[in-house]
């Protein structure tokens, strides 16, 4: 709504694999899954997608890397303004800087900053949606910082509101004073308790050093994760701060694998394209002990697991 309103246009530009919510509005946005989808008639016009620089995923045939990738889905997205919607008519391009549901993929830093040169080329809002990537878990405070790029618009919340519900749209003073008042509110919005709890869960996280603990944490679970970089069913064990994912090559040894931490006390859910990928998002105050114990458990349970291998 805020791009839209601000720049006289309609047009977004989203990318395959994100996920934005499950709102009419953010569910036209939202691919990682068709079943954030099925049901609902019609979205919202004027949205397009985009591929996103997923390696593993990437439609190029030959074996290759994050660049790679980030080339080809730059080239795409060229294409699509030559031939499906006028760069004019482009209101905002939206982004997870790191897929979430989509399996915890970052996007090359290249990619990001030729996001930025597009946008700010065509006139067009970057907003960078991180729900799951802000408030300190990618090492800081935003995954915008991590990648030298500073977004028209920034989404927040989860992490924000400390356990209660609490999201902010974050823009310019100039930009949101072009947001006429009235055209956009909720009943709750604002709720004094939620922003209190938001407030003392900034204060938590400076006064802890959280931010920085994120590295530190990423770095223990992917050396806990190391004894299973030889497991025959394991594609990638890859990191971004302390959001760390395991990758296997099908859902059903993803599933086999939590099934059996849950056996072992590890409570654990999957994300990705397939549901094929095992995603680590702890608390950035937790004891290193309990994360190692967990992460061992994790890999204990992923060695068990019976699953047959493919033919």
């Amino acid at each position: 709504k805020l791009s839209r309103q601000t720049t006289g246009r309609e047009a977004i530009i989203a990318f395959r694999g994100g996920f934005h919510g499950r709102t009419v509005g953010a569910a036209s946005l939202t691919t990682s899954k068709a079943q954030y989808r099925r049901g609902y008639g019609a979205l919202l016009p004027e949205v397009y997608i985009a591929p996103y620089p997923y390696p593993l995923a990437c439609a190029l045939p030959d074996a290759h890397d994050a660049e790679a990738c980030a080339t080809h889905c730059l080239a795409e997205l060229d294409a699509m303004l030559e031939h499906e919607v006028p760069p004019e008519h482009v209101a905002a391009i939206v982004i997870e800087p790191v897929l979430g549901e989509g399996g915890y993929v970052a996007a090359p830093a290249s990619f990001v900053r030729a996001l930025r040169e597009l946008a700010t080329k065509i006139g067009a809002l970057l907003v960078f949606d991180e729900v799951q990537t802000g408030m300190g878990r990618t090492g800081a405070w935003f995954a915008a910082q991590k990648f030298g790029v500073t977004p028209d618009v920034l989404t927040a919340a989860k992490a924000l509101g400390g356990g209660m519900p609490l999201g902010a749209v974050i823009s310019t003073r100039e930009r949101m004073e072009r947001w006429r008042t009235g055209t956009h509110g909720s009943t709750f919005g604002g709720n004094p308790v939620s922003c209190a709890s938001g407030l003392a869960t900034l204060q938590v996280i400076r006064d802890e050093n959280l931010v920085a603990r994120a590295e530190t944490l990423g770095e223990i679970m992917v050396e806990e994760l190391a004894p299973l970089r030889s497991h025959p069913r394991i594609r990638e064990i890859r990191r971004f701060g302390a959001m760390v994912a395991a990758e296997f090559d099908e859902k059903s040894v993803a599933k086999a694998a939590i099934a059996a931490a849950l056996e072992r006390d590890v409570l654990l859910i999957t994300c990705g394209f397939h549901d094929q990928v095992v995603r680590f998002i702890p608390a950035l105050n937790i004891g290193e002990s309990d994360l190692r114990k967990g992460m061992r458990a994790f890999v204990e349970a992923a060695r068990s697991a019976q699953v047959a291998s493919p033919a």
